[in-house]
């Protein structure tokens, strides 16, 4: 029998929309993780490292200006 795996769940804050693409946040809503996009590009990298867990980290040291924000309730 297979494993399941939870799949990650994502808020997505869209704050503007500059030269013909998206910038906003993606928030991780299972570790209150929340990162900035530049781009839709950015934003569906960001997606997918979350679904690709060996290549989180990698893409976090690709975005410039990475905080590390996280969010608490």
């Amino acid at each position: 029998m297979k494993k399941m795996l939870k799949k990650p769940t994502f808020l997505i804050q869209m704050l503007d929309n500059q030269n013909m693409t998206w910038q906003g946040t993606i928030t991780y809503l299972e570790t209150n993780q929340k990162l900035p996009f530049r781009s839709l590009l950015e934003l569906l990298k960001l997606m997918d490292s979350a679904i690709s867990p060996a290549e989180y980290d990698q893409n976090l040291n690709v975005i410039s200006g990475f905080s590390g924000e996280t969010i608490h309730s």
